[in-house]
């Protein structure tokens, strides 16, 4: 589905004649969803997991200071 296709959403109830049209688009529209809310949370992990590593290597460089 391309970005340009929500500009029809407007006239849907004008433009659509069948049930199966508007399953087909609430279909694609709620597949979109899923994949913006799993690219969401894939991308809240990888900052966890980037902040975690960034303070575990201040960490392990504090440790170093300390034992010279």
């Amino acid at each position: 589905m391309k970005k340009n296709n929500f500009k029809h959403l407007v006239g849907i109830k004008i433009t659509y004649n069948n049930c199966d049209e508007i399953q087909n688009e609430a279909m694609q529209l709620f597949m979109l969803a899923m994949r913006v809310s799993s690219a969401k949370i894939y991308s809240q992990h990888m900052s966890e997991r980037v902040k975690r590593g960034l303070q575990a290597r201040k960490e392990r460089l504090a440790i170093q200071e300390q034992s010279r």
